[in-house]
């Protein structure tokens, strides 16, 4: 049977929880668990409640519905809506917010042959590439379509150009790897790139901070009427806590100066 990237169920190792305190189970999808950023946040949610986050699933969406459907997760956040939005249709989760924003960045060899490296319009950035004619990259299910898509309207160019090469994939090490065998230009997240995550050689990072380059982070909370034993009333709570203004204020700040100005990840816009 074939395994899916990085799906992992972890033990529950608690923080400052003691012995019968309140626990939010939590299936915390994709990068927010590099650098700190998560289990930082799960400390202040702690430090504040009283109630333990378990994050008892990490990884890849794809096995995600599967695990959720047999219980045992009270929260869900992940980047892919279309995968949260299935769960709510079939009715094991309910009310998907987006709760921050995380962002792509446009990188390319390093000869740089459309000439946008530094550039921080990110439209003018990908008009500069199809003009050029230099070969484009892009993954359908991460946003990155939806982005060039958004920037092309009312524009001559279209993805329908030969030099674009548009993949279903949205495992990003492949995508790149693509990308880097074409010598092309391609969107890639911001921060498993510039931390090294992901990383290809002789490319460098053409164009970034760009608030069209963000993409939504949402959560979903389960449905007690359909998965019995769910955590609700805690649940409820940590999707306040990620809501509330201190907690945007402070995803806002969280990694600037780190790799560049920006946060790792974005607060909503406007506040929730």
């Amino acid at each position: 049977m074939r395994c899916f990237f990085l799906i992992a169920i972890l033990l529950a190792i608690p923080l400052t929880a003691g012995a019968g305190a309140p626990v939010v189970r939590v299936a915390a999808i994709g990068g927010i668990n590099d650098l700190n950023f998560w289990s930082a946040l799960s400390i202040r949610f702690e430090q504040s409640t009283g109630i333990h986050i378990d994050t008892v699933a990490t990884g890849n969406k794809d096995a995600i519905p599967a695990l959720f459907q047999k219980g045992g997760i009270d929260l869900l956040t992940m980047q892919s809506s279309d995968v949260i939005l299935s769960l709510v249709a079939n009715g094991y989760a309910a009310d998907p917010q987006p709760w921050m924003q995380t962002d792509l960045a446009i990188i390319g060899p390093a000869t740089d042959p459309a000439h946008i490296k530094g550039m921080t319009d990110a439209s003018a950035a990908v008009k500069k590439i199809l003009h050029s004619q230099s070969p484009f990259v892009i993954h359908a299910s991460s946003g990155a379509d939806q982005i060039v898509r958004a920037i092309l309207q009312g524009s001559k160019a279209d993805l329908d150009s030969k030099n674009i090469t548009v993949l279903l994939d949205d495992h990003q090490k492949r995508v790149l790897q693509v990308a880097v065998d074409k010598k092309a230009y391609t969107l890639i997240a911001r921060i498993p790139y510039l931390s090294g995550k992901i990383k290809a050689d002789g490319f460098s990072l053409m164009v970034t901070g760009d608030p069209i380059l963000r993409r939504p982070l949402l959560l979903a909370i389960a449905n007690p009427q359909k998965l019995p034993g769910v955590h609700l009333l805690e649940a409820q709570r940590l999707a306040t806590f990620l809501f509330s203004e201190e907690t945007q204020k402070w995803i806002a700040q969280f990694g600037k100066s780190k790799f560049d100005d920006q946060p790792f990840y974005f607060s909503l816009q406007p506040p929730h």
